[in-house]
């Protein structure tokens, strides 16, 4: 046993620093990759030799979990993405919205995501069009997300402390950034609410939480599906909460017959994946949430990310040292965040530029849990712990980093919509035209979609009501000006 956890230590250390040296153009990505894989493999083993806990939290007041860290983690949430309130809609915020102001809740795409259309059509009912408030939704349920990532923390058997820290680091993850900040994005957060929501219902034995998550997952996007599979990792081994995952399960695979069966699956979202999309859900999953950073983004490109890099490969190296408890924490979390992505692994594509990165905000709600254990180990010396808590404080400093870098890119995105608009709704006006078609509008900046989808909307949003004139009109964007076809 010793000789099987010094080769996972000896092997993630030499992964950490081929990681590293990727990063640093000094080495290529499936070198990093393979050692990976490699420790990753050697880790599992090492934490499945363990014999499993026969108990499992039931209380939120068993879990030393304070009626405060809600309101706290909330405020958190608000001020650490301030910046956004005011960025405006992108994309399919349009579309979407103007469905839902229409009284539609289906996406018009093959996909049934009622909760969401529902909240917009109330929100623009009571507040029209004003987009503070539809990002204010997500960043508050981003905030409660966090909260309820520290109880599901306590729930898998971490301390206090380590479980606030898995909140912290959850509530910073640069991968939040697109799912926090994109109106349209409400899809994931508010599937993860519910889907946390669930977990610790079943864990904490609360049968309406258990539930009324449940159904709010469900309802908000097909990535529920993993809900219940995850709490029965959460729930191992005691039967009794076994069974309610199991009920979960049962439930969630009887609600997604009948939505197949009245709408179909959009064509292939469900085909089955080769062995190379295999390699690529791994890498690009537990790639993204490891090294979360954009070049073009940090603040300090050729040092931070690589630093931070390193640190969370030692953080893991630590949690691997650690014999004092018998369930493999690691290895429950590696499997949550695997099986929170596993739905969505048609379209699981993360850019350099961190684009898509909403796949992962589940995933990253494990992942915080995850690095969190290394707070907690007891059975290594005095100095690795000293290491590892400042290995702890690197790691946030670059995720609060990259978390903010990312958030520059949303404004100078919001800037760049607002220009083109304010550019080509007074042509539209002036020119009578009921529609307009424009060629090369931006398609995204660094990251964030503009007009991929909805330019059509923004346009109509932006010109305001006029009188019908039947006439169309088309037109070219070159950058900095609109130029209509004569």
């Amino acid at each position: 046993m010793k000789a099987l956890r010094s080769a996972a230590i000896v092997a993630v250390c030499y992964a950490t620093a081929l990681g590293a040296a990727n990063l640093a153009g000094a080495l290529p990505r499936h070198r990093a990759e393979t050692a990976w894989f490699i420790a990753a493999a050697l880790a599992i083993i090492s934490s499945l030799w363990r014999r499993a806990e026969s108990s499992v939290a039931t209380r939120a007041e068993q879990l030393g979990v304070s009626a405060w860290t809600l309101p706290v983690f909330v405020v958190l949430a608000v001020l650490l993405f301030a910046p956004t309130i005011a960025a405006g809609f992108f994309s399919d915020d349009f579309v979407l919205l103007s469905r839902a102001a229409a009284g539609s809740y289906s996406m018009g795409n093959g996909f049934f995501r009622p909760l969401p259309m529902v909240v917009w059509s109330g929100l623009l009912a009571v507040f029209g069009h004003t987009p503070a408030v539809f990002h204010l939704v997500n960043i508050l349920l981003h905030g409660l997300n966090a909260y309820l990532v520290t109880i599901a923390a306590r729930s898998a058997g971490l301390s206090p402390a380590s479980g606030l820290l898995a909140g912290v680091l959850f509530l910073v993850h640069p991968v939040t950034v697109e799912a926090v900040t994109w109106v349209s994005a409400l899809f994931d957060v508010a599937a993860t609410c519910g889907a946390l929501v669930f977990i610790v219902g079943v864990v904490q034995d609360r049968r309406w939480w258990q539930w009324a998550g449940l159904a709010a997952a469900f309802l908000s996007k097909e990535t529920a599906v993993a809900a219940p599979v995850i709490a029965l990792a959460f729930a191992y081994p005691n039967r009794a909460r076994l069974r309610a995952a199991l009920e979960g399960l049962l439930a969630v695979g009887a609600a997604a017959a009948l939505r197949v069966w009245l709408l179909p699956v959009p064509e292939g979202y469900a085909a089955p994946p080769d062995r190379y999309m295999l390699k690529e859900l791994l890498s690009r999953t537990f790639g993204t949430l490891g090294a979360p950073w954009s070049a073009a983004d940090a603040l300090w490109p050729a040092v931070l990310p690589i630093a931070a890099t390193a640190a969370i490969g030692l953080l893991l190296a630590i949690a691997v040292m650690d014999v004092s408890s018998p369930r493999p924490r690691l290895v429950l979390t590696a499997f949550a965040v695997l099986v929170s992505v596993l739905p969505v692994y048609r379209y699981l594509f993360i850019s350099p530029d961190m684009e898509n990165a909403r796949y992962l905000y589940m995933g990253a709600a494990f992942w915080a849990i995850g690095l969190a254990t290394t707070a907690g180990v007891r059975t290594v010396p005095a100095f690795v712990r000293a290491a590892g808590a400042a290995l702890l404080i690197v790691t946030l400093g670059a995720f609060l980093d990259a978390n903010l870098a990312r958030q520059r890119a949303w404004g100078d995105a919001a800037e760049l919509r607002d220009r083109v608009l304010a550019n080509i709704a007074p042509v539209v006006k002036a020119e009578g035209c009921d529609r307009i078609s424009v060629t090369s509008v931006p398609d995204s900046l660094r990251g964030v979609y503009v007009f991929r989808n909805g330019f059509a909307e923004a346009v109509e949003q932006a010109a305001g009501p006029r009188a019908a004139t039947g006439r169309d009109c088309s037109g070219n964007w070159d950058g900095e000006r609109l130029t209509l076809d004569r």
